[in-house]
């Protein structure tokens, strides 16, 4: 089981929690708009690349949230989600504002529980959202966002999200290539040179990962007698 990261997302259209509290930089209400195109920068994910107040969405009511669509194809069906990471880049129109980042899956949301104090100018923060067990399907619909968490008015200019998941490599189901090559070379009293064709991991492509070869003083002519004959110490690494 390997860590894989995806690459910055960006919102792609509204989320499941558009809200009349938040509004873009005309001021109309988020759920009588678009508001995503408000927080979307193609320049970069730093706050020294975001446009500010040239489009942003602001809300000054206290415990609501804007979510907004992301396009999670870059990640793998069967993927199991574990950490959700997302920069916001805001600042705040009145002292005290304070946000916290928000993240959904299929209709089940949950914030960051943590705020983010924000300051005068527009600084990048990001917010971790970790212990997730989230199994990616072709029908996953993720969602990003933020949620005002006092009767301040605060602006986001910006948001993007970096997504952690692992994946499960399919079983390996080709067994290597049956030796046919066996064959003796010197023999003395105490040992016995054998020799043969290495096979691969996969029929004959690829490297076996090891060798388990066996000796008796009888014939080995079945799996029981295979298993019950002794291993032979020193195998060499599969060529």
């Amino acid at each position: 089981v390997g860590a894989d990261v995806t690459g910055t997302l960006r919102p792609t259209a509204d989320g499941g929690n558009d809200s009349a509290d938040w509004k873009n930089t005309a001021g109309t209400a988020c759920n009588a708009a678009n508001c995503y195109l408000e927080v979307k920068e193609s320049s970069g994910s730093s706050c020294t690349n975001s446009d500010g107040d040239t489009s942003y969405i602001e809300s000054g009511t206290n415990d609501v949230s804007q979510t907004f669509n992301i396009d999670e194809s870059s990640i793998p069906n069967g993927a199991t989600i574990t950490q959700i990471d997302i920069g916001v880049c805001a600042n705040r129109q009145q002292a005290g504002a304070k946000i916290q980042t928000r993240r959904c899956a299929d209709g089940t949301c949950a914030s960051s529980g943590s705020s983010i104090n924000l300051g005068t100018s527009y600084a990048e923060t990001t917010q971790s959202h970790t212990g997730l067990s989230i199994v990616k399907s072709a029908a996953t619909d993720l969602e990003i966002g933020i949620q005002n968490t006092a009767a301040k008015t605060s602006r986001v200019s910006q948001i993007f999200a970096t997504i952690t998941y692992t994946t499960t490599p399919p079983p390996d189901t080709t067994a290597p290539a049956t030796v046919t090559t066996l064959a003796t070379g010197a023999v003395t009293s105490s040992s016995v040179v054998v020799s043969w064709t290495a096979p691969g991991d996969d029929g004959s492509t690829g490297t076996a990962t090891s060798y388990d070869l066996r000796y008796s003083t009888s014939n080995i002519n079945n799996d029981n007698k295979f298993n019950t004959a002794t291993q032979v110490t020193g195998e060499p690494t599969p060529s």
